[in-house]
């Protein structure tokens, strides 16, 4: 039996902790990041939460973002694994090959044709031990509409509005 329960539940009822995750684990993920997942146009994300059932402490999240992509001019429901965290204490022998598996198990459900990630380093081999395979390369290319969310980043609020005109200008 896993030392951890996997749980789905609306993100306001651990957004403290979402927000306290992204801070030390994603640095720079801005708080209305939370409210824009549940707006998504294809569909709002799902939270799976890991517990540890011993203690009830949150050891571990993950987020699966719906997205429509097109083939052959089908409309395909994609999943996006991304929010993959856990606590350090949970890392060595925690609950992240069960999160991958609760978030596999959606798919099975009909929730989504096909899961993809963008796994870093380390989130890689677990990945992969879950099942995910390497079918290629993913290049995105981008024309930020606002380039204020980019720039406070790496610089004051005040600062990046002050420059987000000429910013603007450069990208355009």
């Amino acid at each position: 039996m896993s030392k951890f329960k996997i749980i789905k539940r609306n993100p306001h009822q651990f957004k403290k902790q979402i927000l306290e995750f992204w801070e030390k684990y994603l640095p720079g993920t801005p708080a209305n990041r939370l409210d824009w997942m549940g707006k998504n146009p294809a569909g709002a994300a799902i939270w799976l939460f890991a517990i540890e059932q011993k203690t009830g402490k949150l050891a571990g999240i993950i987020s699966l973002l719906p997205k429509k992509l097109f083939l052959d001019n089908k409309i395909i429901r994609a999943g996006i694994l991304g929010d993959f965290m856990l606590h350090p204490e949970y890392r060595a022998f925690g609950p992240a090959l069960d999160l991958l598996k609760a978030a596999i198990a959606l798919q099975g459900q009909g929730k989504f044709d096909f899961l993809y990630t963008i796994p870093n380093l380390k989130s890689k081999k677990i990945a992969e031990r879950a099942g995910f395979k390497s079918v290629g390369q993913l290049y995105t290319l981008m024309r930020p509409q606002e380039t204020v969310f980019w720039l406070e980043k790496y610089m004051s609020p005040v600062a990046a509005k002050v420059l987000q005109w000429p910013a603007m200008l450069a990208v355009k």
